[in-house]
């Protein structure tokens, strides 16, 4: 397949330059010639070699004088990593924690690839005479690029913030404590900020949360499921001094003695805020397995109805 670079183009109406503007808003309608439309589209279905495709990714280095760390790929903050972990129960590294993460993060690798050229034509406006026209398609390649890269920024942080912290989602609509480029995803400022609203909430559910009696009607205190109270007296028993105090364990459930803990799933939300904490409670500590566990042999104390 010939470069288009390298083509000529016999007909000038075919050629990119000849565009006209519409009359309203400053359209540009051009045509693209039947050769650079045949390679356009062969790239397209065939792609290119790793060869042919990493000359093109190293072919444009750009440095900007502002906003350096602009074109660097952030990396997830290893305090949201850390809470990941204990979300999934995993102990998968950084980049294969989320699998969606793992997707958007390779995209964004390649948005950065799209960019350097147009940069590189950017820079290039004023040194050399070109139309307004020309000006016009730059510019808009780099605002088009730069609302693909913002989507997909916000897309990966609110995948992250969906799975360890749902009802902080709202911060991201703060574009004050968002970093502008640079290693992390969030940022110190957006990680204070989350740290200062989940204090708040969980002090205005323990705040509203109701209170309960210290007393029991005068005869005794009733404590994390224990109740205090005087026991009949008894002849010779272990209780007979009426004036002593005993603890009389009182289980929630008389015929359950396991499982019992995700029957009080509405009650812990009242406590925490934190999905973990509340996912564990009602559906309980899920293992992850190298592989499924298969048993060879039968225990000697299996009871097996025939």
């Amino acid at each position: 397949m010939s470069d288009p670079d390298q083509s000529s183009d016999s007909s000038s109406s075919s050629s990119s330059s000849g565009s006209d503007s519409s009359r309203g808003g400053g359209v540009k309608k051009f045509r693209l010639s039947s050769e650079k439309s045949a390679t356009l589209a062969g790239w397209v279905v065939s792609g290119l070699d790793d060869t042919r495709a990493k000359s093109a990714r190293e072919a444009f280095r750009p440095k900007l004088k502002k906003n350096a760390d602009l074109l660097i790929n952030p990396n997830l903050d290893e305090a949201f990593y850390i809470r990941m972990k204990a979300v999934k129960s995993s102990s998968a590294a950084k980049a294969n924690i989320d699998p969606i993460e793992k997707i958007y993060r390779n995209q964004t690798f390649k948005i950065f690839d799209l960019v350097k050229p147009i940069l590189f034509l950017a820079s290039r406006i004023k040194k050399k005479k070109k139309s307004r026209a020309d000006a016009k398609a730059v510019k808009t390649a780099l605002k088009l690029w730069a609302v693909v890269y913002h989507d997909i920024t916000n897309a990966r942080r609110r995948n992250i913030l969906a799975q360890i912290y749902p009802q902080n989602i709202g911060l991201l609509d703060d574009k004050a404590i968002l970093p502008t480029g640079g290693e992390h995803l969030f940022g110190p400022k957006f990680t204070q900020a989350l740290v200062e609203q989940v204090k708040t909430l969980n002090a205005l559910e323990t705040a509203g949360a109701p209170r309960t009696s210290g007393s029991n009607g005068g005869h005794g205190q009733r404590q994390s499921g224990r109740s205090f109270s005087n026991p009949p007296a008894s002849p010779g028993g272990r209780y007979s001094n009426p004036g002593s105090r005993y603890v009389q364990t009182i289980l929630a459930f008389h015929d359950s003695f396991g499982g019992r803990i995700a029957r009080f799933a509405s009650e812990w939300s009242k406590l925490t805020l934190d999905p973990w904490i509340l996912s564990t409670v009602s559906q309980g500590l899920q293992l992850d397995f190298i592989s499924e566990p298969v048993q060879f042999f039968i225990p000697p104390n299996a009871c097996i109805d025939t």
